[in-house]
């Protein structure tokens, strides 16, 4: 079982490290990004870091510290269950959003593809219509935080990782909830990943050593 766990904790890592890179040079969330002239430089990138970044990036990330913590919450396995399923739903639905916004975007910006004029429309009417693509990434940002919330008090009372990681993971996940500057949220997001990645070695930790004894654990 070694060797599954630790694969599950590398994809969790590496999906933690895409989601940084996406968020940190994604520009700013303005009326700017339904303009034909600010997408259409950076199409390639655009597309690459919304379907692989954004993508695979909150899927690997939520869903592998989803399999983690129900394995490491021996006492608590239940409530880590559903978090882990709230979080990876979210996870699920917050790709398909980004994945949608970054094929669209990409084909509306490529003259092989369509006439610029065209294009251009078509963001400019997708910027006043965007419900179809900002549904399921508002639904999945609403989501990943409360399964991550369930899922830190099914570790906090099955004592899975130590309280100060428990603590320092909820202070981000509060933070990261405010309506902070663009300038800050880079940094908010670098915190994620960092947290994210500490608190899936430490659980992998204790979920390697909860497969290898019955007995039950206790992290002091």
């Amino acid at each position: 079982m070694r060797f599954p766990i630790l694969t599950v904790f590398a994809l969790l890592a590496v999906g933690a490290v895409a989601r940084f890179v996406f968020v940190a040079t994604h520009p700013p969330v303005d009326h700017h990004l339904f303009e034909y002239e600010t997408i259409a430089p950076m199409r390639e990138q655009w597309w690459l870091l919304h379907f692989y970044g954004a993508g695979f990036g909150f899927i690997l990330a939520f869903g592998s510290l989803a399999i983690l913590t129900v394995i490491a919450c021996r006492r608590t396995r239940v409530l880590a269950t559903v978090g882990g399923v709230i979080a990876t739903l979210g996870a699920i639905l917050t790709a398909l959003g980004f994945a949608a916004e970054g094929v669209t975007w990409a084909y509306a910006t490529d003259p092989k593809v369509i006439d610029p004029d065209a294009g251009a429309a078509l963001l400019h009417n997708l910027g006043e219509y965007p419900a179809m693509i900002d549904d399921p990434i508002l639904t999945g940002f609403l989501l990943i935080p409360i399964g991550v919330l369930l899922q830190l008090v099914a570790l906090w009372i099955a004592r899975a990782v130590p309280r100060w990681l428990v603590y320092t993971t909820l202070g981000v996940l509060v933070l990261s909830q405010l309506p902070l500057p663009t300038v800050v949220i880079g940094v908010t997001t670098a915190l994620e990943a960092l947290v994210l990645i500490a608190l899936g070695a430490l659980t992998t930790r204790t979920t390697l050593r909860t497969v290898a004894t019955p007995e039950k654990l206790v992290v002091p």
